[in-house]
């Protein structure tokens, strides 16, 4: 896997790194229209890109519309028995290296001064989860954009991105923000994260170097012309992100289109 896209050029996608499975972990019940609701589509690129199984704690007439979904790309369905159980549970049971899983809705103002569940796991060490909301809808997938950051969620969101992509046959743009109080060096960065996808990708990927006051507002902005927007988790804690605001979620609120959100376990 991607570790660290600031300062080497050498590095490569390892594609076999996750030892264990991809568990596929709505947090809703109503799975009207699973198979083609976005979760379940990133759930089986991501399962197929790692070639690991998908198992899905959903109720067992949506694990069968997820198999027969998955049956042409060749993914290892399974169900978890007791699929309502709480999710850290669930992921120890199958020993699942990478999570999929709705985005949990927040309304009000305690709510946002908690961790997500998502947060929770990956910061506990026990998987990378993806969440994405799941009222999305991936029939058709042809661009995605990727922002990229000098964060350790940047490179899970690659991950994700060029699994979806190839899957699909969707185009990626990686995307840094060059704000005026940025002390990154943004051409550097899209540098060394292209030099580290490498040409093993069969996909069609552009980087792209953007100016603007706020990155927020113009990755929002982009949003409209992409189908997917695949963005790393916020650093900062819920109070700070509470207090100051955050790059991601307000992206997760106002973008055009979907949004996955990549948290990278704390021990990557």
């Amino acid at each position: 896997m991607l570790t660290d896209v600031r300062d080497s050029v050498d590095l490569t996608l390892d594609r076999s790194a996750p030892s264990g499975a991809c568990l596929f972990a709505p947090t809703v019940d109503d799975c009207e229209n699973l198979p083609a609701a976005a979760p379940t589509v990133l759930a089986e690129s991501i399962a197929a890109w790692w070639d690991v199984p998908l198992y899905a704690a959903v109720d067992p007439e949506s694990v069968s519309a997820v198999s027969e979904r998955s049956a042409n790309r060749r993914v290892d369905v399974q169900s978890v028995p007791e699929y309502d159980q709480r999710l850290d549970l669930l992921v120890d049971r199958v020993d699942a290296a990478v999570v999929v899983t709705d985005r949990e809705r927040r309304s009000g103002l305690l709510d946002d001064l908690r961790s997500t569940t998502a947060a929770k796991l990956a910061r506990n060490g026990d998987a990378d989860v993806l969440t994405i909301d799941h009222d999305g809808q991936f029939d058709t997938v042809a661009s995605i954009l990727v922002p990229i950051t000098d964060g350790p969620n940047s490179p899970l969101a690659v991950e994700a991105a060029i699994a979806l992509a190839e899957v699909s046959g969707a185009a990626v743009d990686l995307f840094h923000v060059q704000t005026p109080d940025s002390d990154v060096d943004g051409q550097r960065l899209l540098a060394n994260v292209r030099a580290a996808i490498g040409e093993s990708a069969a996909i069609e990927i552009d980087t792209w170097l953007f100016e603007a006051p706020t990155a927020a507002d113009a990755i929002v902005e982009q949003s409209g012309y992409y189908d997917v927007t695949v963005i790393g988790a916020p650093q900062s804690g819920p109070l700070m992100r509470f207090v100051f605001g955050s790059t991601t979620t307000d992206v997760t609120d106002h973008a055009v289109s979907p949004v996955i959100v990549a948290h990278a376990r704390a021990d990557r």
